[in-house]
């Protein structure tokens, strides 16, 4: 499993601009509030087999991509006062959390990205102490457009049509859905359904029908030929599990190199067909207000049938007229409710 968030680098239209400054820029060091004797110490740390002083070059489709690849480590305070009762320097590990992530910088079409390999929250810290805006201008999470209304076209298309590609103008379909994430409309409860059969049982149409706040989806993509199980946050978090990878780009690839190619893959192409074919389906009013409306009222008709031949079932069950069954419903596939 790889989790990480994207960021746009904004001042720089080459790589290798970026790869010069990065050089001379390697070891970055922060006063510490209230402390004079010590300082936060931030630093580019080498990955072996990914020298900053070569680009690594991935080729699929009608990309080319250069990208390096490498380790930030960066220190924060602690939101402790640095000394003690007695007026001493309190041990460095009380005042000074640590925390490091790799990182992938890579150009696409003029533009730079970077792909950091932790949540959105910690991405974004990351970058902000290793590159400092004075020097590498303006950094900031990349927009991709992922609304909660196109997580609930995605559940809906796949409960609908499986078979049927997004759209007309992509060669992207929704092959299987494994996770998803929300929150009751009050906030007050967070909501989860696991297991690969999650559109078909009750707790999960319940929750589309209630129109609960849909936060996370986990679908297995079929883009062409490649096929990836990705989860798309709202928070702007993405999580690639490898090894459910089938396709032909990338096959001969392992480890950190298949983990890169994946990620930059999620970026370029799944990401916007999704978008994309969202859109087309507006446009072509094959999506809508309305639509969604009536999709919800489906839903309470499938709720109250399943519901009804549950009850008869009791019913006859607790008669002794018939051993029927229990609905199917596996026990990897659930849904838990908890308080946030």
């Amino acid at each position: 499993m790889n989790k990480f968030c994207i960021l746009h680098l904004h001042q720089f239209n080459s790589l290798e601009e970026f790869q010069q400054l990065l050089q001379e820029n390697r070891n970055i060091e922060y006063p510490q509030t209230g402390c004079v004797e010590d300082q936060l110490y931030c630093s580019i740390i080498d990955v072996p087999d990914f020298p900053l002083t070569d680009v690594t070059t991935l080729e699929f489709d009608d990309e080319l991509v250069n990208y390096l690849y490498f380790t930030g480590s960066i220190e924060t305070q602690k939101r402790v006062g640095p000394y003690d009762n007695h007026g001493q320097l309190k041990p460095r590990d009380e005042r000074v959390s640590k925390f490091s992530s790799d990182i992938l910088v890579f150009e696409n079409r003029n533009r730079l990205f970077a792909i950091v390999f932790c949540g959105a929250t910690n991405g974004k810290k990351v970058m902000k102490k290793l590159f400092p805006s004075v020097t590498f201008g303006l950094i900031e999470p990349f927009n991709d457009e992922l609304t909660e209304d196109v997580l609930y076209w995605l559940f809906k298309h796949y409960i609908d049509v499986p078979d049927e590609p997004l759209s007309e103008e992509h060669d992207i379909f929704v092959t299987a859905l494994e996770s998803y994430m929300g929150t009751t409309r009050d906030n007050v409860n967070a909501v989860k359904g696991d297991g690969t059969r999650i559109s078909t049982i009750l707790g999960t149409l319940a929750f589309l029908f209630q129109n609960d706040k849909l936060k996370a989806l986990r679908p297995q993509i079929q883009h062409m030929d490649e096929t990836v199980l990705v989860e798309m946050r709202l928070t702007g978090t993405l999580t690639l599990w490898p090894n459910s990878y089938a396709g032909n780009y990338f096959r001969a690839l392992t480890g950190i190199e298949k983990q890169n190619a994946l990620a930059i893959y999620v970026f370029l192409k799944i990401l916007p067909s999704v978008v994309e074919s969202y859109n087309n389906n507006i446009n072509d009013q094959a999506w809508s207000p309305q639509l969604k409306i009536d999709f919800v009222k489906r839903l309470g008709s499938m709720i109250r049938q399943r519901v009804d031949a549950e009850l008869i079932r009791i019913e006859q069950e607790s008669r002794g007229l018939v051993d029927i069954p229990l609905m199917e419903n596996d026990e990897d596939e659930d849904i838990d409710e908890f308080d946030e």
